[in-house]
């Protein structure tokens, strides 16, 4: 795949670079443009499919290829930023983000390259009280979000998808009380929330 995405760009810049000096033919450079943009589409179909997602809850780590390929096609959708202290990437999808609602929570993506392994994990709102436990209900679920380690947070949010995707109605309970009975009543806040979760779940199936 990474041989396929380099030979692309090479392209690209070889065709865009070429003849300097000599006048700029606009419809090549269009050619280009809609062959970049079909080149993307088409590895993003080829490798972004979801029925065939096949990971374990315990497994966090990801391989070079499984990078390679976020990094140059899914990160487009994300704001990066870089935490200085531990090294670790955080991303935050665009679209999620944009359309999350005042009580509801917004979901990063931690990697580390050092260990290769991706985290998902929520930010939590400020309280008034220390925050000792935070749980998601759905119509036939409690999961459970803090206190929770890495590991079994992604075995929590495979859980969610189900009831993200399936419309359920969602409460959130910080410290045993109810903080809103509709977390992610935005359809487009779901469907968001449930495209982060593929991305990475696809980062961490191992393929």
């Amino acid at each position: 795949m990474a041989r396929l995405f380099n030979c692309g760009i090479e392209f690209i810049i070889e065709m865009s670079t070429s003849d300097k000096d000599e006048y700029v033919d606009k419809k090549s450079l269009a050619k280009v443009g809609v062959f970049g943009l079909l080149f993307l589409v088409i590895i993003n179909l080829i490798f972004y499919n979801k029925k065939h997602i096949s990971t374990s809850p315990d497994a966090v780590h990801f391989t070079q290829s499984a990078w390679i390929y976020f990094n140059n096609i899914r990160s487009y959708y994300y704001l990066k930023s870089v935490d200085s202290a531990s090294g670790f990437e955080i991303y935050k999808h665009r679209k999620f983000t944009a359309s999350l609602g005042e009580k509801d929570l917004n979901i990063r993506l931690i990697v580390s390259l050092r260990e290769q392994m991706a985290f998902l994990y929520p930010e939590f709102p400020q309280i008034n009280q220390k925050l000792e436990s935070a749980q998601i209900l759905t119509s036939r679920d409690t999961i459970q979000l803090f206190p929770a380690d890495a590991f079994e947070m992604k075995e929590n949010f495979i859980r969610l998808l189900p009831a993200v995707e399936g419309g359920e109605s969602l409460q959130l309970f910080l410290n045993g009380q109810v903080y809103t009975n509709s977390i992610y009543a935005n359809k487009k806040a779901r469907k968001y929330l449930a495209q982060m979760i593929y991305d990475y779940l696809k980062l961490t199936s191992g393929r």
